[in-house]
């Protein structure tokens, strides 16, 4: 499962080294396009949009997922952790998340060099905002904005184990081992 597929590449890579892929993402127009890469292409691959959040499939159907740079826009820290639990609900008793994430350790010291006046701008249409939101840049879109050691620190309280954690310039990766119950 790829979890913010955006128009499927990862999926397509996937799908022809003869994985059984299913991409989802909440951004309808995207999907669409997805499938039509795969109608065009000729790749088996489901592609499914959904609202957050949760999931639309059964208890323990994925053995695998993959998010690359898409928890950053999961409103609220306790919603991102309950969105984990969703993924870990549908993922396999020893089921493993492939995560990439955007942080800011090479490019910034503190938050409060983020809150810009395109933040204070769109900030006051938002009742809650927590250390680390911002917007992107010239519009109202939420970002949560990270620092490696935050985001380890998030991801801890999730149902996973974080294994193998790597900071490489501006990238954490890791995978998310599922915890067993």
């Amino acid at each position: 499962m790829d979890v913010g597929c955006a128009t499927g590449r990862l999926c397509f890579a996937l799908a022809r080294q003869g994985y059984e892929v299913t991409g989802i993402d909440v951004a309808e127009k995207q999907i669409e396009q997805a499938r039509q890469i795969a109608e065009k292409k000729r790749i088996n691959v489901t592609f499914i949009q959904y609202e957050m959040p949760a999931l639309p499939f059964s208890d323990a159907s994925f053995a695998a997922a993959f998010m690359g740079n898409v928890y950053c826009y999961v409103p609220h820290r306790a919603s991102r952790i309950a969105f984990l639990a969703e993924i870990a609900r549908v993922l396999f008793p020893d089921g493993e998340v492939f995560m990439s994430q955007t942080v800011l350790d090479t490019v910034l010291k503190s938050y409060e060099e983020i809150y810009d006046a395109n933040h204070h701008r769109f900030a006051p249409n938002y009742d809650t905002l927590e250390e680390g939101d911002g917007f992107a840049l010239g519009a109202p879109h939420y970002l949560h904005f990270f620092f490696a050691e935050d985001l380890i620190a998030e991801l801890d309280a999730s149902p996973f184990d974080v294994v193998n954690p790597v900071l490489k310039e501006d990238k954490l990766t890791c995978v998310l081992r599922k915890q067993s119950s």
